[in-house]
């Protein structure tokens, strides 16, 4: 009798990226995250893109490698800015996130 391990949906996959965060906002590299968390490499690929597309996390790149973060108050102001200001000029997609510089 062979037991099938259940695949982790979408949702359960974002859970435990938000899980392994840390609170005070943190940055974690990508490839320290990816090892404790369920799925297979897209499906952790796709959980973290939507995370960054909702708000939830915050990601950057240094010198090629991946920081992640949970999204703090003024990345989401930043974000709010952004989709403001990109429905003013019109912008085909006012989902599309830029990244702001501090």
């Amino acid at each position: 009798m062979t037991v099938q391990t259940p695949i982790p949906t979408q949702t359960d996959i974002e859970d435990a990226i938000m899980a392994v965060l840390p609170a005070d906002g943190t940055l974690m590299a990508w490839r320290d995250i990816r090892p404790q968390i369920p799925g297979t490499f897209w499906a952790q690929s796709a959980a973290l893109d939507r995370l960054h597309e909702n708000y939830r996390v915050s990601v950057v790149k240094v010198r090629g490698r991946a920081y992640v973060r949970r999204a703090s108050a003024w990345d989401i102001q930043v974000a709010a800015a952004q989709r403001d200001r990109a429905a003013q000029r019109g912008w085909p997609l006012p989902r599309c996130r830029d990244f702001a510089m501090a």
